[in-house]
């Protein structure tokens, strides 16, 4: 038997939106050869189809698709996905992007990108292809269905989902939350593609191996964690251990898109939102990162065509300009990070950094990284910016507000510390923060970035939010000095006496607990705690929202002291010496480093009392700015 000729594509006609659906023919036999067939039609004259979204897996392992007689090369893991979702009896109808663009003809898949938003939006519904069972996946699926079940018999019934889980065996059983983390965990769920493809889809099924979910199910499961956490909640289950189901709920992948999905119908996204949510997400080609976006983009229409003929560099370059020119506004330089990142990270990211200028952000930060989210701060006031560009360079005018003067790694709290700890927080004159404050509130306020998570408002220092966080920061700080694991709060309360100020007193060395509890924390934090003997159990209370806040900022931030004596926050490149500049209109302060005739950017960073224009002016007088040239 002669060999399959190798299938050659048609051209689309461009004028009237061509694009090609495939067909996929019947089997009873699931490894049976792979027999299709591909139509071009205008989209608009589209009859009913489905489209696929997946991983398209290893390049190098392919399998063979036919297709009327011919053969198409295709990833094994499509290969896959289409076993799975070939019918034994119908034929039925998809839009494939591996299969249905011609990959080989750049002109084509410029062409095709610009109309990949109305082709999801147009099918009738999206099959999200997860992969093969596998790490109990069968028991995953099945257990997220009993638990969508259980929303609505909340729902519907108003039935108390603590109640309703307790009907489920082994709801809270260790082993089916790691198989639904490993759900969570798969590939898809990091794939940049996918957000326009769940964005936009009218109906959207999960399938993984045999097992299928409808999105709206997931969408349940996302709002019964969320109930499942809640304080109300929480008290209800009591001895129940609620921990596994932090494995899943703390996942941001899958949880974001849950909830982006549901808040995208109501305010189209602009283009800097959507590089900020995708930020984590991963593609093969860097310049996906902006073309994957144009289809949901409020300011699309900013940017031209797609191009692959552009290099990466040069289109990130492109976009960074057109977006700050656009916005005049110089907020995107806050996004922007030294090329001197994990080669981890540099992998994943595809670019050559030593062509990328150091202002250009490259929109991957893995999950190794917390984002200081500039949205909430605003370090560069209201103040017109003042920039230019040349090839490679932007020059902005600025003023260094500090320097970094002592550099603390991760862990910031462990035992070796314990005796500068207490010398840098004793109470008294010399204790006084730059702004004012007492040193030991700073430290508290700097370790949270002065917020209670990323993208959330700063904190309002006489807010009961604020004394609840302090009060669980108080609490736990003893244990976190001492590596031991013991936790020294555990000694019997004495009657009247906070849980949170117990420990701190063996902390500070106070043997006497018979101290005024309000002048102490006044001493040591100001004035925060009004009624500190109405809760005595406000610190554990309130131990989880805080631990949870205090990990999402610190993931892979060291904690800085500056010449100043200024507390922030960094990314690991910081150096001794380098400048912290606040530039007009650019939310966060920027650490730069000198570099010859120029300035590299280090990354942003979190100084607490220069988040909000101070660092502009001094004594109500504007600072003069000084010219800077960033390469």
């Amino acid at each position: 038997m002669k060999p399959a000729l190798p299938y050659i594509y048609s051209s689309l006609g461009h004028d009237t939106k061509e694009v090609r659906l495939l067909t996929i023919h019947p089997s009873i036999d699931r490894d049976g050869p792979i027999c299709c067939a591909l139509t071009t039609v205008p989209l608009s004259c589209a009859g009913p189809y489905k489209a696929l979204s997946y991983v398209w897996g290893d390049p190098t392992s392919t399998s063979k698709l036919s297709i009327g007689g011919a053969e198409l090369e295709i990833t094994r893991n499509l290969a896959i996905a289409l076993r799975y979702i070939r019918h034994s009896t119908e034929s039925q109808v998809f839009w494939i992007d591996a299969i249905c663009i011609n990959q080989a003809d750049m002109s084509e898949r410029c062409e095709q990108v610009l109309l990949m938003a109305e082709i999801y939006r147009q099918a009738d519904r999206v099959i999200a292809w997860l992969g093969e069972e596998e790490n109990d996946s069968s028991v995953a699926m099945n257990m997220l269905s009993k638990l969508a079940n259980v929303w609505s018999a909340y729902r519907d019934h108003n039935i108390n989902p603590g109640r309703a889980l307790n009907c489920i065996p082994n709801a809270f059983e260790l082993a089916i939350w790691t198989a639904i983390r490993h759900i969570f965990m798969r590939a898809w769920w990091a794939r940049l593609w996918i957000y326009q493809e769940v964005i936009l889809a009218r109906s959207i099924t999960l399938s993984c191996g045999q097992n299928s979910l409808d999105w709206e199910d997931l969408v349940n499961v996302f709002r019964l964690l969320a109930s499942l956490l809640s304080p109300q909640n929480a008290l209800y289950l009591g001895v129940l251990d609620t921990g596994p189901v932090l494995l899943v709920a703390e996942m941001p992948n899958w949880t974001t898109l849950v909830v982006n999905r549901a808040w995208s119908t109501q305010l189209p996204p602009n283009m800097l939102h959507l590089l900020r949510s995708c930020s984590t997400r991963e593609c093969t080609d860097p310049r996906d990162r902006f073309y994957a976006m144009l289809g949901l983009a409020s300011d699309a229409r900013n940017f031209g065509k797609p191009s692959y003929t552009i290099s990466a560099e040069e289109l990130f370059e492109y976009f960074t300009q057109k977006m700050m020119n656009e916005g005049q506004s110089l907020e995107l330089l806050s996004y922007a990070r030294s090329a001197l990142i994990t080669p981890e990270e540099g992998i994943s990211c595809h670019l050559d950094f030593s062509v990328l200028p150091s202002w250009v952000p490259y929109w991957y930060s893995g999950t190794k990284l917390s984002r200081i989210n500039p949205t909430s701060y605003k370090a560069g006031a209201l103040v017109q910016p003042n920039f230019r560009f040349e090839p490679g360079t932007l020059f902005v005018n600025g003023v260094m507000a500090d320097t970094i003067g002592e550099i603390v790694p991760q862990p910031f709290l462990i035992k070796e510390k314990v005796h500068r700890f207490k010398a840098a927080m004793a109470p008294g004159l010399s204790s006084s923060y730059p702004t004012g404050i007492p040193r030991l509130q700073a430290f508290f306020r700097t370790i949270l970035a002065d917020c209670m998570g990323p993208g959330m408002p700063q904190l309002d220092v006489s807010s009961v939010e604020f004394g609840d966080l302090a009060a669980a920061f108080l609490l736990l700080l003893p244990a976190n000095l001492y590596d031991d694991g013991k936790v020294l709060f555990e000694t019997v309360q004495e009657k009247g006496m906070p849980d949170y100020v117990l420990g701190f007193l063996k902390l500070i060395g106070q043997e006497d607990t018979s101290v005024n509890t309000k002048d102490l924390l006044d001493l040591y934090f100001g004035p925060v705690f009004t009624e500190p003997e109405r809760d005595l159990h406000r610190g554990r209370h309130n131990a989880k929202p805080y631990a949870i806040a205090k990990a999402q900022t610190q993931r892979g931030r060291n904690f800085f002291m500056t010449d100043n004596g200024y507390m922030g926050l960094t990314s690991s490149n910081v150096r001794i010496g380098d400048g912290i500049y606040v530039i007009p209109s650019c939310p966060l302060p920027m650490i730069l480093r000198k570099y010859q005739d120029c300035f590299h950017v280090v990354g942003e960073c979190f100084v607490l009392g220069l988040m909000n224009g101070e660092g502009l002016s001094m004594a109500g007088v504007r600072k003069s700015l000084e010219r800077l040239k960033i390469q």
